[in-house]
């Protein structure tokens, strides 16, 4: 019992995240190429999520994702950013939406031009929404980092 108790206490640390663009861009090179990945067109470099809850019980959630392109075959996979959603209950913002360029440069790009359509309609789930969001083409070793906000209809004053 004691091993577990301990792998639990290891995992409850926070990881430290970097904070820098310098720091971002050692660990996208760090992620290696698609040799280091059996073959994958992309990786996930960074996927953290913060969760704030209120005392009513509002959340709100804010994520930050980064994706290596790892080859050439990435394009059709990181064409376009998806995010899913339900009006009834909340919505997504993206707050902030970069290129990094293998070279070190960095594109920022708008975050308001996404587009919002209805998702698939299957199983129970109708009325979905998807918000679309299309990106510039990237080469093996660039990389998107994107933030996200996740909007709970009480804090939404059309609702």
């Amino acid at each position: 019992m004691l091993p577990l108790l301990l792998c639990s206490l290891a995992l409850a640390q926070e990881p430290e995240l970097p904070q820098t663009d310098e720091a971002l861009q050692a660990l996208i090179t760090a992620a290696g190429d698609a040799e280091d990945h059996d073959g994958a067109h992309v990786a996930t470099v960074l996927w953290a999520t913060d969760v704030e809850v209120e005392p009513s019980g509002l959340s709100h959630i804010r994520e930050r994702q980064v994706l290596k392109c790892l080859d050439v075959a990435c394009a059709p996979e990181l064409a376009r950013l998806r995010f899913d959603w339900d009006p009834a209950s909340n919505m997504v913002e993206v707050t902030r939406l970069r290129v990094l360029r293998e070279d070190g440069t960095i594109e920022d790009l708008p975050t308001d031009d996404g587009i919002d359509l209805p998702q698939p309609q299957w199983g129970i789930y109708w009325g979905a929404q998807m918000r679309l969001v299309q990106l510039p083409r990237l080469h093996p070793g660039d990389a998107v980092e994107v933030e996200t906000r996740a909007i709970e209809a009480a804090e939404i004053s059309t609702f």
